[in-house]
C-alpha cells in the first residue's frame, strides 16, 4: 500500500520554476531565515505504479517538520509529459527555514505520481551538512525493493546565509557576481536547448588546453554520490583544491535558435575568492545540450558543445573598483567559441566595414555581468596567450540631457567605426597569413602522402602478424610520447614553482643584506660612542687621583695628632676648599649629562653602570671632604672663642698663676707674623 501525496503537480501556467531570477530568488537570504536553492535535473530507476505501469513523476520538497505534519506545500515541479522511470525537470525550487532550526532540520525530496497521486520515493538530507554558498550536484541514491541498484535523484543544491562570508584572502571583496543574459545572435544550427556551467579557474591556459580544446571535451561536471537514509557527512565536504574550479549550474536557456538564461551567479568561497584578479585567473562558461544529460540510466554532462571565456586579471579588477563600476559592469560580445581556432565567415568583411549594409540588427543582449551607470569602451588586446578580445560597454540610462547621450553616442560610434576598419585590415592580413600557412600544409600534406605511399608500397607484402606488429609498435610509441610530454609538463610546471621559490628566496636576501648594512652603520655609531665614553672614563680617573692626592693632603696636614689651621687663615682655606668643591660638583653634573646622552645612543647598561659607580665613589670621597671641612670648622671656632676669652682675660687683668702650663697655644705675635699661604689646587683638566 503506497502512501498518497498531499499536493499536486505543479500547474503548467505557472512558469516561475523555470527561470533563476524570479521573485524568490536573491544571493542571500532574508534577516533570521536560510535559503536552500535546489535544482532537480532529474532522476532515474523510479520504481513502477499499479500493474507495472509507469509513472507521471513530479517532485516536491518540504521541511522535515512540515513532512511530519502531513502538511501540502507548494514548492514543487511539473509533472512528466508521458509516463517515464527516468524523468528530466530542469526546475529550480527555494525553500526558507528559520535560522535558529537549521541545524535541526532537514530538507525532504518526494517523488510522487501525478495519476495515481501515490508517494514513489523521498529523500531526507539534513541541511547542517551543506557548506553556505557552495553549490552541490549530487546523486541522491536510496535502496528500494524493486531496483538493485537503487533508484535515484540527481540535483544541485546551494545553501544560502544572510550575510557574505569574510575571508582573509580577500579583505577587499565579498564574492563576484555574474548575469548570464542571453546569445546575442541566433545559432544557425541549434541543437536544443543549453546549460551553461560557469567557474573559476586559477589557470586558465593548461585548463583550456586539458578539457576545452581536445576532441571530444574533458570538460564536465562531476556529481557526488550519497548514500541513504544515513547520508554520512563526509560527502559534502568541500575539496580544498581543485584545479577545474566549482562549477555552477544554470537552467536552459530558451528558445534552441537563440537562448536567454538571466541566471546570476555567485563565487563568495574562499577558494574562488582567493585565485580571482590573478594572472592567470578566468571566468570560463561551458554550454551543455540539456537534452543529452538525462537518459534512461543517469543524469550526466561532460563535453560541452562550446565555451567562454573571460580573463579575471588585475586590469579586470582595476575596472570593476572603478566608480562608474559601482552598479556593476556589463560586457557584450563575449564570443563563444565552438570549435578549437574558428575562423570568421568568408562575408565577415561585408558586416563591419562602414561601405556596406549591416546584416544583423542587434536585438538581442549578450553575456552580461551585472549591470552599470556609464558608457565606456572596455579593449582586451588579443595576442597569442591571451583570451579572445572583448569590446564591452556600460550603459546609463537616466541621463537627464538627452543631447549631449546623442552626441557621445555618435562619437563612440565614430570610435567604433574606426576601430572596425583596423579590424577589417587585420582580418585582410590574417587571411593573407592564413592562405601562406595553407600553401605551407599543403605542400606538407603532399609530402606525408608520398611517404605514406611509399611506407604502403613497402607494407604491400607484409604479411597480417607484422602490420599488426608495426601497429603495436607505433601505438606503444604513440604512449609513449604521450607520458613524455605530461612528464616535461610536469617538469615545467616544477620549475616554475622552483623559480617562483628563488625568486622568494632573493627577496629574502636582499631584505637580509639591506639589514646587515643599517646594522654596520650602527654599529660605526655604536663604536664612536664607546670612544667617547673611554675618554670619559679617563676623566673620572683623573678626578679620582686629584680627591685621592686631595686627600692624603689633608690627612698630612691636618690629620689627627697634627696641628690644627690657624684661625685667621680658616675663612680664606674654607672658602677655597667650598670653590673647589663646587667646581668638582659641577664637573660631575657635566660628566653625568654626557653619559646620560651616550647611554641614549648606544643603550650599553654595563658600561653606563660602571660610569655611575665611579661616580658614586667619587661623591662620596667629596661627602667625606665635606665632613672634615665642617669639622674643621666646628674645631677653628672653638679655637677662636677660646682665644677671646684669654684675650678678654689679659685686657681686664686676670693672670694665670706661676705653675700654669699651656701646651699647644700659639703667641699671639708669632700668629701676627706668620705669612698668610694662599691655598690652592691643581686645575682639572
Amino acid at each position: 500500500m503506497r502512501v498518497k501525496m498531499t499536493e499536486s503537480p505543479r500547474s503548467k501556467a505557472d512558469q516561475s520554476t523555470f527561470r533563476a531570477n524570479g521573485e524568490n530568488w536573491r544571493h542571500v537570504s532574508q534577516t533570521g531565515k536560510e535559503q536552500i536553492d535546489i535544482i532537480l535535473h532529474g532522476a532515474s530507476s523510479l520504481p513502477s505504479v499499479q500493474k507495472g505501469r509507469p509513472p507521471h513523476p513530479y517532485a516536491s520538497i518540504k521541511t522535515k517538520s512540515t513532512y511530519n505534519k502531513n502538511d501540502a506545500t507548494t514548492i514543487k515541479t511539473h509533472s512528466t509529459a508521458r509516463p517515464t522511470a527516468a524523468p528530466s525537470w530542469e526546475e529550480m525550487l527555494s525553500v526558507e527555514i528559520d535560522e535558529q532550526k537549521s541545524n535541526s532540520e532537514a530538507l525532504v525530496m518526494t517523488v510522487g505520481d501525478s495519476a495515481s497521486k501515490s508517494r514513489l520515493v523521498n529523500y531526507e538530507l539534513p541541511i547542517n551538512h551543506l557548506q553556505p554558498f557552495h553549490q552541490y550536484h549530487l546523486e541522491l541514491v536510496t535502496p528500494h525493493k524493486e531496483k538493485t541498484d537503487g533508484v535515484r535523484m540527481y540535483a544541485s543544491i546551494m545553501r544560502k546565509l544572510n550575510k557574505l562570508p569574510l575571508h582573509q584572502s580577500s579583505p577587499n571583496y565579498l564574492g563576484l557576481e555574474a548575469h548570464l543574459q542571453s546569445v546575442k545572435y541566433p545559432i544557425i544550427n541549434p541543437m536544443g536547448p543549453l546549460i551553461a556551467v560557469a567557474r573559476i579557474v586559477p589557470d586558465y591556459y593548461n585548463y583550456r588546453s586539458d578539457n576545452l580544446l581536445p576532441h571530444p571535451r574533458t570538460a564536465g561536471v562531476n556529481m557526488t554520490s550519497v548514500t541513504f537514509p544515513q547520508p554520512h557527512p563526509s560527502s559534502f565536504k568541500v575539496p580544498e583544491k581543485s584545479s577545474q574550479g566549482y562549477p555552477q549550474i544554470s537552467l536552459p536557456g530558451r528558445p534552441d535558435e537563440q537562448p536567454t538564461w538571466n541566471h546570476p551567479y555567485l563565487f563568495s568561497e574562499e577558494k574562488d575568492k582567493a585565485t580571482l584578479f590573478t594572472p592567470s585567473a578566468a571566468l570560463v562558461i561551458e554550454y551543455y545540450v540539456a537534452n543529452k544529460a538525462m537518459n534512461d540510466q543517469f543524469w550526466r554532462m561532460e563535453s560541452p558543445v562550446g565555451f567562454s571565456s573571460l580573463l579575471l586579471d588585475h586590469s579586470m579588477y582595476t575596472q570593476l573598483i572603478q566608480d562608474e563600476a559601482r552598479m556593476g559592469l556589463r560586457i557584450e560580445g563575449l564570443p563563444i567559441q565552438m570549435k578549437d581556432g574558428e575562423m570568421p565567415p568568408y562575408d565577415a568583411m561585408d558586416s563591419i566595414l562602414p561601405e556596406y549594409e549591416y546584416i544583423y540588427k542587434d536585438d538581442g543582449q549578450g553575456p552580461v555581468i551585472t549591470s552599470t551607470e556609464k558608457t565606456t569602451n572596455l579593449h582586451v588586446v588579443q595576442t597569442n596567450d591571451q583570451l579572445p578580445s572583448v569590446s564591452s560597454k556600460i550603459y546609463h540610462y537616466s541621463d537627464p540631457d538627452y543631447t549631449n547621450v546623442i552626441e557621445r553616442q555618435d562619437q563612440e560610434l565614430t570610435n567604433y567605426r574606426s576601430q572596425l576598419r583596423r579590424m577589417g585590415d587585420d582580418i585582410v592580413e590574417l587571411r593573407t597569413t592564413l592562405g601562406n600557412y595553407e600553401t605551407v600544409q599543403s605542400n606538407n600534406r603532399r609530402d606525408d602522402t608520398t611517404k605514406l605511399l611509399i611506407d604502403a608500397r613497402e607494407m604491400d607484402g607484409l604479411p597480417k602478424a607484422d602490420i599488426m606488429t608495426r601497429y603495436a609498435q607505433l601505438k606503444q610509441k604513440l604512449a609513449f610520447t604521450y607520458t613524455e610530454l605530461k612528464s616535461y609538463k610536469d617538469k615545467v610546471q616544477r620549475l616554475q614553482n622552483e623559480l617562483i621559490k628563488k625568486n622568494d628566496q632573493q627577496k629574502d636576501f636582499l631584505k637580509l643584506h639591506h639589514a646587515h648594512t643599517g646594522q654596520q652603520e650602527l654599529l660605526q655609531k655604536l663604536q664612536s660612542k664607546a670612544q667617547l665614553i673611554k675618554k670619559l672614563e679617563d676623566t673620572i680617573r683623573k678626578q679620582e687621583r686629584v680627591i685621592d692626592k686631595l686627600e692624603r693632603a689633608l690627612d698630612r696636614k691636618y690629620g689627627h695628632g697634627k696641628t690644627p689651621i690657624p684661625s685667621n687663615n680658616a675663612g680664606e682655606i674654607n672658602s677655597t676648599l667650598s670653590a673647589e668643591n663646587r667646581h668638582l660638583r659641577q664637573q660631575i653634573e657635566d660628566l653625568k649629562e654626557q653619559l646620560r646622552l651616550g647611554g641614549k645612543s648606544n643603550n650599553d647598561d654595563l658600561e653606563k653602570l660602571e660610569l655611575y659607580q665611579a661616580l658614586e665613589r667619587a661623591e662620596g670621597r667629596i661627602m667625606s671632604l665635606e665632613r672634615q671641612l665642617t669639622e674643621n670648622a666646628r674645631y677653628w671656632g672653638k679655637e677662636k672663642a677660646d682665644l677671646s676669652i684669654r684675650a678678654n682675660e689679659i685686657e681686664r687683668g686676670f693672670r694665670h698663676g706661676a705653675g700654669m702650663i699651656l701646651h699647644d697655644y700659639p703667641v699671639l705675635e708669632e700668629i701676627c707674623s706668620r705669612p698668610i699661604r694662599k691655598t690652592c689646587l691643581d686645575p682639572i683638566h
